[in-house]
């Protein structure tokens, strides 16, 4: 044997490394390439995915109570600036509320003029959760200032009154 042979042997295998394949050229006929590593699963059944164990199902139990957590507390924050604004029968001329009011209010508002647009009837809508109504009056003379921590707003030609079908009672009155 020679010297040079002999050195490559008693090498330790980890030292000895096989030296990368190149990739063939992609028009090389398959008669000439290299064989390809073909996955014992697709060579016997054709199946390309991996068998095994299934994934863990995962759990949305906590998820999904916080979106139920946080619906609930939406709710009752759209109840309070719905109350808030229950508070203020009759027309408003100048009214403070809060921020969440106000917007309860826009939105009213804005949904009593889309039924009045038509011309066929007053703009009215109903408020959501109440016996009440929402009708706005068009007078060049009337003015409504909605106030509150984010800032004032005049609406000028235009009055809003809340009509009670029933009289409303507070939380806190009603539990005393």
């Amino acid at each position: 044997m020679g010297r040079g042979l002999r050195a490559v042997w008693s090498t330790p295998p980890r030292v000895r490394r096989r030296r990368p394949r190149a990739r063939p050229a992609p028009t090389t006929s398959w008669w000439r390439a290299p064989r390809a590593e073909v996955p014992v699963m697709l060579r016997t059944q054709g199946k390309r995915t991996v068998s095994g164990r299934s994934a863990q199902r995962e759990d949305f139990a906590a998820a999904k109570s916080a979106r139920l957590a946080e619906r609930a507390a939406a709710e009752r924050a759209r109840a309070a600036a719905v109350a808030e604004i229950l508070a203020h029968p009759g027309r408003m001329e100048r009214v403070r509320v809060s921020d969440a009011a106000r917007e309860v209010l826009l939105d009213l508002y804005a949904d009593a003029l889309a039924v009045g647009a038509d011309g066929t009837g007053p703009p009215v809508t109903g408020i959501p959760g109440a016996a009440a109504q929402l009708v706005v009056h068009s007078d060049p003379a009337a003015r409504t200032v909605v106030a509150s921590p984010s800032g004032r707003l005049t609406l000028v030609g235009r009055s809003l009154e809340v009509r009670l079908e029933r009289p409303h009672t507070s939380s806190t009155e009603a539990t005393g």
